[in-house]
């Protein structure tokens, strides 16, 4: 199951990343306009300029290649071509850099 949060806050269409950060075990992300720190549990704003913002949830489908395939036979699909002969994330995964950065939490 997924959840898709629409780009545009106040007006403002926004990048959003993984941070690599947890809170109440759920994904937090970051905006690359303000580095504002989203909740993906609390649909808001954690930290930074846009503190309490709320994200918009956009409706979404979950549903297999076949299906989506028979619902939209005239669609068109990006091919980028070429591969990748190794994990992108090799280094990270092997490297000490992995983990979960906590926030503290304040009262």
């Amino acid at each position: 199951m997924g959840i898709v949060y629409a780009r545009e806050i106040e007006g403002v269409e926004h990048t959003f990343r993984v941070s690599g950060k947890l809170i109440m075990n759920a994904l937090v992300m970051y905006d690359h306009q303000t580095n504002t720190l989203w909740s993906q549990f609390l649909i808001q704003g954690v930290k930074g300029p846009l503190v309490n913002g709320d994200l918009e949830i956009v409706p979404a489908v979950q549903t297999s290649w076949q299906q989506w395939v028979n619902l939209h036979p005239d669609m068109l699909v990006l091919d980028k071509g070429g591969s990748y002969g190794s994990d992108i994330n090799n280094g990270y995964y092997n490297g000490g850099l992995t983990g979960i950065i906590g926030e503290s939490n304040k009262d």
